[in-house]
């Protein structure tokens, strides 16, 4: 299936800064990977853990939010998987437009994901 997060081969070769920049943006990225992950399963942690979690993702590096617009631009292909894809990163989106102080930005997405506040509601029902 497609992933909505892919880093490419040549990722960290062609990273600015030298190696140390790159380790730094690989650190991040490596966080931001796992906070997303997290925020998927919100039954596995402390309601204060995926709190810091959506904090993390809101503060998305640049290149995360541009490869999750384009792939929220692809359109959510078929099946439920595809489906759920495409209603995380709305979400993760919307987290990062309120973290970039746009609240109806990150509305505006939510409401176009239709499913996406039922989805939340039924993951956080045991």
């Amino acid at each position: 299936g497609r992933h909505i997060l892919r880093r490419p081969p040549s990722a960290a070769a062609s990273s600015k800064g030298g190696p140390g920049a790159t380790a730094t943006a690989e650190a991040k990225r490596s966080l931001e990977e796992r906070a997303m992950l997290e925020t998927r399963h919100p039954l596995l942690y402390h309601p204060a853990h995926i709190l810091e979690a959506h904090k993390e993702v809101g503060a998305m590096g640049e290149e995360t939010r541009a490869q999750l617009l384009k792939f929220e631009e692809a359109g959510s292909g078929v099946g439920v998987e595809a489906r759920e894809e495409h209603l995380f990163t709305a979400f993760w989106l919307a987290l990062s437009d309120l973290a970039r102080g746009s609240p109806s930005a990150a509305e505006r997405r939510l409401l176009a994901a239709p499913g996406l506040l039922q989805a939340a509601a039924a993951a956080a029902s045991p």
